[in-house]
């Protein structure tokens, strides 16, 4: 006969197959992969048939030229042994061009950034182009970047602002991933590019964890040839990176647990560039009424002194500094034989204190993106030959940064020198939210497969972009700066007419 078991998590499973009367047969160690199919063939042998002359003597083992020679009067069928056994034949769900990155590869292998997507650029027909901007920039069989769909336990993980993946997973909490390039299936479309289909890792019966610390300092590491000639020191470089990942059991054979936290704390500075600030003697060419000593009385520019000129050098390093947190919660429930639930929640936090830099503390502007995503699984076996899988996923995306004191315009100086005010054009925000339902009803028969479902996907964005919006005014230097004498001024004007009332 012929025997379905659908919808399995990815892992290494065993199989016996035994019946009264016929010898058993055992596999230990089958892998089976994200999004894979193993078909596996048992001929189960009589046990009449290794019967010599009323003597128990050998077993021959069926599909191989293994004879197993015992001794001793009984036959234990309880017990069995695998002899060159078959780990019977790999294929995807669907008949596409597919290759799976699994989980040695991941702990095992270096991953720029510790992103698992990474991997992505190992594969053939597979190229990546940073200077596109756009998510990693992979791009397979010539597609587009943007042509991509990311899964993450079979729903949605896309930021569509970049076209990348959505929640960042530490590779901790990956098992595996498989990304299919040509050819898939209709519950793996919506895009001409490629499908990267990742699963979190869950729990089983046994707890198994990991803990790592990573440290990158510039103390241990040596200065370039070419800053040793030109006489410039190594830049400070502090990086700390640390985490966990742990699963097991919380009820025996019935509820697991994983979670996965990953923290970094990156700090470092850009090249050092000179600047020109208002020099401490720039107080005696204004008037204490004049909105320039008002305005550098409220903030003040770094201390130079350079004599009785309006102006002084000052050397600085701009730093760069970089802020994320990951964490991901599984939990796997199995009340019964027919039901298996599946919950997971993800958080990811990224902050750039200093994305948008300025020498005047107070009107930097940081960047934070914070994405949350949820999934619900709940499998069913209807009957022997008929299970039904129901997802439910949600997600959001909120990257933004502010222009700091917005009632101050943006001040140039057009002899260089660095004015109090925000060096951001614009404030930004983009808010994207995703609601996915999905609904697989997987009829097995004989030989075959059959999936038929459905799905429906919501999306939303909002946002602002202030482009120009407090204004901009341009002095030809710093003396018209001192007499409150700009040459130039711009603003964003509404050209959209008021809505009319009633």
């Amino acid at each position: 006969g012929f025997y379905n078991l659908p919808l399995l998590s990815p892992g290494f499973y065993s199989v016996r197959v035994e019946a009264t009367g016929y010898q058993a047969q055992e596999l230990q160690d089958l892998e089976l992969a994200v999004a894979a199919r193993l078909d596996i063939d048992f001929r189960l042998r009589p046990i009449s048939d290794v019967w010599e002359s009323g003597q128990y003597r050998s077993v021959f083992l069926p599909g191989t030229q293994t004879i197993v020679t015992f001794y001793g009067p009984d036959v234990d069928t309880s017990r069995s042994g695998t002899f060159e056994g078959q780990q019977g034949r790999r294929g995807t769900l669907e008949s596409a061009v597919s290759a799976v990155i699994d989980s040695n590869q991941i702990e095992q292998l270096p991953l720029a950034g510790r992103d698992v997507y990474t991997m992505l650029v190992a594969l053939s027909g597979v190229t990546a182009d940073a200077g596109t901007s756009r998510g990693l920039g992979d791009s397979v069989n010539g597609q587009r970047p943007s042509a991509s769909n990311y899964l993450l336990d079979g729903l949605e993980n896309n930021n569509y602002l970049i076209t990348g993946p959505g929640a960042a997973e530490a590779p901790e909490a990956v098992q595996e991933y498989r990304i299919s390039t040509n050819n898939y299936s209709a519950e793996y479309g919506r895009t001409s590019g490629f499908v990267a289909n990742a699963v979190s890792r869950g729990g089983s019966n046994r707890f198994h964890g990991i803990g790592y610390w990573y440290l990158k300092n510039d103390a241990l590491n040596a200065n370039g040839f070419q800053e040793n000639l030109t006489g410039v020191r190594r830049l400070a470089d502090k990086e700390s990176e640390f985490g966990f990942q742990v699963g097991g059991p919380i009820l025996r054979n019935r509820l697991f647990f994983s979670a996965a936290l990953d923290h970094l704390r990156s700090r470092s500075t850009e090249d050092p560039v000179a600047f020109s600030f208002p020099s401490t003697s720039f107080s005696l060419y204004t008037a204490p009424t004049s909105v320039a000593s008002k305005l550098l009385a409220q903030f003040p520019a770094p201390v130079v002194n350079n004599g009785l000129l309006l102006t002084g050098t000052l050397t600085l390093a701009p730093p760069v500094a970089v802020n994320r947190t990951l964490a991901t919660t599984r939990l796997d429930y199995a009340p019964d034989a027919k039901d298996r639930f599946t919950g997971r929640l993800s958080f990811a936090r990224l902050g750039e204190p200093d994305f948008i830099w300025s020498p005047y503390p107070a009107f930097i502007s940081p960047l934070e993106e914070d994405t949350t995503s949820f999934a619900i699984t709940w499998q069913r076996s209807l009957t022997q030959s008929l299970t039904n899988e129901a997802k439910l996923g949600f997600s959001t995306d909120n990257l933004y940064w502010n222009r700091p004191h917005p009632e101050i315009p943006t001040l140039i100086s057009g002899n260089g020198t660095s004015l109090p005010g925000s060096p951001a054009f614009y404030s930004y925000k983009n808010l994207s939210n995703t609601w996915e339902l999905l609904d697989n009803l997987i009829r097995a028969h004989g030989r075959h497969v059959s999936t038929v479902g459905g799905g429906v996907l919501f999306r939303s964005t909002s946002g602002y972009l202030t482009a120009g919006q407090d204004g901009q005014y341009l002095f030809s230097n710093i003396a018209f700066f001192a007499l409150d004498r700009p040459a130039f001024f711009s603003a964003a004007v509404e050209r959209q007419p008021p809505a009319s009332g009633p």
